[in-house]
């Protein structure tokens, strides 16, 4: 019997640390940094811990705010909404990232993430004020 419980017990476990993506529940789920609501589609992301925590933001900046005062190391995944795809979450270190004034943030500061470069021919790249790979958004916020 002891045997039975100890195998259910590591079960349990080994399910409940999984690394995975939770969708984000718009409306609902509130910012881990600011404590808002997450209601931008465009703009959530999402951290999962190395041991399966999920931590959710209302903007990127939020979260790269948050991410400053921590070790990208402890975390498995990155996740984006990008442009043009609402509430689809993206592995944020293949997007590229714009700072455009004519797409407000939530935290305002106008930081947005596309799925790739080819998504920015949409706008004139005179009125970007930034264009940032994952790298050089971290940079940014350390």
């Amino acid at each position: 019997m002891h045997k039975l419980i100890k195998i259910v017990l590591i079960i349990f476990f080994v399910l409940s640390c999984s690394n995975q993506m939770r969708p984000i529940n718009y409306g609902q789920d509130i910012c881990t940094h600011c404590k808002m609501h997450i209601i931008d589609q465009q703009h959530g992301a999402e951290l999962v811990s190395q041991y399966g925590k999920v931590f959710m933001y209302d903007s990127i900046e939020c979260m790269m705010n948050s991410l400053s005062t921590q070790n990208f190391n402890d975390y498995s995944m990155f996740l984006v909404n990008t442009y043009g795809n609402p509430s689809e979450l993206s592995d944020a270190q293949q997007c590229v990232y714009i700072i455009y004034d004519g797409i407000p943030s939530p935290m305002g500061d106008y930081l947005t993430a596309f799925r790739s470069n080819d998504a920015l021919d949409l706008f004139d790249h005179q009125d970007i004020d930034a264009i940032l790979t994952w790298e050089e958004l971290k940079k940014q916020y350390e």
